[in-house]
């Protein structure tokens, strides 16, 4: 299970399944990933494994990566009953993206 971010009261709106991402570091260095999101109106983070951050209005999380590593981000997103979901996420670096059956995997190169 994903924890509640602090402060956070589910209401009663559409809960979307977990989304999993995944980072991978090739390099022989340590990387500072962002995964910033960009939610539809009204939506917010209700559930994070990491701890969320903003910035420029916009949730973030921020994840230090060990050299030739990997880590794995989880988080869950309402939003209200009378919209579609669309989330867009955002990434800040060069990565190289592919989708799993369990979310997304990212690959800084």
């Amino acid at each position: 299970t994903v924890p509640l971010v602090p402060g956070v009261i589910l209401r009663s709106a559409d809960i979307d399944d977990v989304t999993r991402v995944e980072v991978s570091n090739a390099r022989a260095e340590a990387i500072h990933f962002e995964l910033r999101l960009r939610l539809p109106e009204g939506g917010r983070v209700v559930r994070a494994d990491h701890p969320l951050g903003r910035k420029n209005g916009r949730p973030i999380f921020r994840v230090a990566v060990p050299d030739t590593g990997s880590g794995t981000l989880r988080f869950q997103t309402e939003h209200p009953t009378e919209r579609v979901p669309r989330t867009t996420l955002r990434f800040r670096g060069n990565v190289a993206v592919s989708t799993t059956s369990h979310g997304l995997h990212l690959t800084p190169w």
